[in-house]
């Protein structure tokens, strides 16, 4: 009898969950935001026939390492096809690092290269974290004298005080560093030079460019992109803009995991948005024809929104929304809200398009192992 209501028990849990995007739904928004059948669209590997590839590939919110950096180029490099050939010297720690990586992939055009380069901003906020140590319960003793739940103190400690505060850093005055920093690494990643004056320069000579595919995730979206924005020379200095934005011309394609850029925009005030757009249309403007944003989104991802043509306002910059499941949702009430909103990192639609993009049938999944890490 006991082992009959256990099999009952365990059928219906099952019959309760679903993950309705498990095949994910691609939409390309209209005009009227109504959407239609995305078209097709490269990936790292399909670009990779036709040359070298330089990935530039942001985290987001939360507390990340050189080892998360790792561990997410061995599943893409796996995902690829490639060992990796070579990597550059991990800076000793207690700053920000770039960590790259240089595979060889073979396509029907030939073994070409593909850079990839991980920038790792956060070491730069957790001296702003630590002010927050105290609210866990946990030694010294007395530090913290209250009862809390166990999963209200995981969400506490881990998605508000890790994770949520990194939004909130940056937004203020203390995320300064973290904009001068990506600024420089953006800069260099195009072949420019960044000035003590925060310019980017771009000289006349010849550069070869690799094809650039950025990577974003979460709050890195938002990071990506104002650094992308500011040093973009302005329209007062013709020539300098122009050199700037053939350099750009080498950006294929942008990826973004966990769009954060709607709700972050909202700090800035109606007016300003009004005039100069949101931080997706401002980049938009100075974006090469015919680029693509491809934003992956699952609906239950609280930090998460997909994008529409109002926030892009650029009739020559595409935008394909990737509706994804990251977990189960569980009889139709909850999915796992920080797995909703990690789990990009480890579901196999998103590095299968990242790597494979889509052929306008069907939707590439991945077969590479990628660890399952999640704040919570």
């Amino acid at each position: 009898m006991k082992k009959m209501v256990t099999t009952l028990l365990w059928a219906l849990a099952l019959c309760g969950c679903s993950m309705p995007y498990f095949h994910p739904f691609l939409e390309q928004p209209g005009q009227d935001d109504e959407p239609s059948p995305a078209p097709r669209f490269n990936g790292v590997l399909t670009l990779a026939q036709h040359g070298a590839v330089r990935v530039v590939w942001i985290h987001g919110m939360c507390t990340h390492t050189s080892l998360d950096a790792k561990q997410t180029h061995q599943s893409f490099a796996a995902a690829l096809g490639a060992e990796p050939e070579s990597s550059g010297p991990v800076p000793p720690g207690g700053g920000p690092q770039r960590i790259w990586f240089k595979d060889l992939v073979s396509t029907p055009g030939g073994i070409h290269e593909v850079e990839t380069r991980y920038l790792l901003w956060s070491p730069l906020t957790t001296p702003a974290k630590e002010s927050l140590l105290y609210d866990a319960p946990k030694p010294p003793p007395g530090e913290f004298p209250f009862d809390r739940a166990t999963l209200n103190n995981q969400f506490k400690v881990i998605l508000m005080n890790d994770c949520f505060s990194d939004a909130v850093i940056y937004t203020g005055s203390a995320g300064d560093t973290i904009r001068q920093w990506v600024r420089s690494e953006v800069c260099d990643a195009f072949g420019g030079s960044f000035t003590p004056q925060s310019q980017c320069e771009i000289g006349e000579t010849s550069y070869s460019r690799p094809q650039v595919v950025l990577v974003s995730e979460s709050l890195g979206s938002k990071i990506l992109f104002d650094a992308l924005w500011a040093i973009t020379p302005s329209k007062q200095e013709p020539e300098r803009r122009e050199r700037f934005r053939r350099r750009l011309a080498s950006i294929r394609l942008l990826f973004m995991n966990a769009n954060q850029i709607p709700i972050l925009d909202t700090a800035s005030p109606p007016a300003k948005l009004k005039l100069l757009g949101t931080t997706t249309a401002r980049l938009a403007e100075i974006l090469p024809s015919g680029v693509r944003i491809v934003a992956f989104t699952d609906p239950n991802d609280l930090l998460s929104y997909r994008l529409t043509p109002k926030h892009v306002g650029h009739a020559n910059v595409q935008v394909t929304n990737v509706i994804v499941s990251n977990d189960w949702t569980y009889f139709g009430i909850v999915e796992r809200p920080d797995i909703a909103h990690c789990g990009y990192a480890w579901n196999p639609v998103v590095l299968g398009t990242i790597v494979n993009g889509y052929d306008g049938r069907n939707v590439s999944s991945s077969t590479a192992d990628v660890p399952h890490k999640c704040g919570l």
